[in-house]
C-alpha cells in the first residue's frame, strides 16, 4: 500500500493513541516513509529515540542535496536543529521537527556525502551523534552476530543515558 506521508502520520498517530501501552513498529521498504511514520509516532509520544539502520545518513537538506531526491532527506525533516534555516520542502509543510540529534543512533553508515557531512559538522553536534559504521561492524568479526550485539548494546546504552521514554 502506498500512502502519502501526511496520511501515514495520521494513521500512525491514531494507532499509537489508541494503544499507548504497546510497542509499535513501522516497517517500510523505502526509507522515505520515515518522515511520516516517525513524525506520527513522535506527535503522540514524548522522548522518542530513533535507530537509523542504513548505509546512508539521509540527512541532506533542500540546500545540500546533490540529487534533489527525497530519499536522501527524511532525517532533515525530523530534526529540530535543521528547522531554522532549511527551506520547507513542497508537500511537507505538515512536518514539524520533533527530534534532536541526541535522539538519533545510526547503525551501518558507510556513505556520507559532502552535504550531509557539512550538515553534521555545521548544524548538529557531531560529538553527540552515536553511530556504528559498516567498517566497525566488519571489524568486529566476519560473522556479524557479535557486531549486531555490539550495535544493540550501543543503541541501548544511548537509550538508557538519553531519558527517552520510547524507542522507534
Amino acid at each position: 500500500m502506498h500512502l502519502p506521508n501526511d496520511v501515514l502520520v495520521f494513521q500512525v498517530s491514531n494507532l499509537i493513541a489508541e494503544d499507548k501501552d504497546s510497542v509499535h513498529l513501522t516497517v517500510g521498504g523505502d526509507h522515505s516513509v520515515a518522515a511520516g511514520s516517525v513524525h506520527g509516532h513522535a506527535s503522540i509520544r514524548d522522548n522518542v529515540g530513533l535507530i537509523w539502520v542504513d548505509a546512508h545518513a539521509d540527512i541532506n537538506t533542500a540546500e545540500t542535496t546533490p540529487s534533489g531526491n527525497m530519499h536522501g532527506m527524511p532525517l532533515s525533516l525530523l530534526l529540530r536543529e535543521l528547522g531554522d534555516s532549511s527551506a520547507p520542502l513542497p508537500g511537507f509543510e505538515w512536518c514539524s521537527r520533533r527530534l534532536t540529534s541526541k535522539d538519533l543512533v545510526y547503525i551501518g553508515l558507510r556513505d556520507i556525502d559532502h552535504g550531509e557531512y557539512r550538515v553534521n559538522q555545521c548544524r548538529l553536534n557531531p560529538s553527540k551523534l552515536v553511530f556504528l559504521s559498516t567498517i566497525q561492524i566488519q571489524e568486529e568479526e566476519l560473522n556479524c552476530h557479535p557486531a549486531l550485539s555490539k550495535a544493540v548494546r550501543e543503541a541501548c546504552r544511548a537509550y538508557y543515558h538519553s531519558g527517552w521514554s520510547q524507542l522507534y
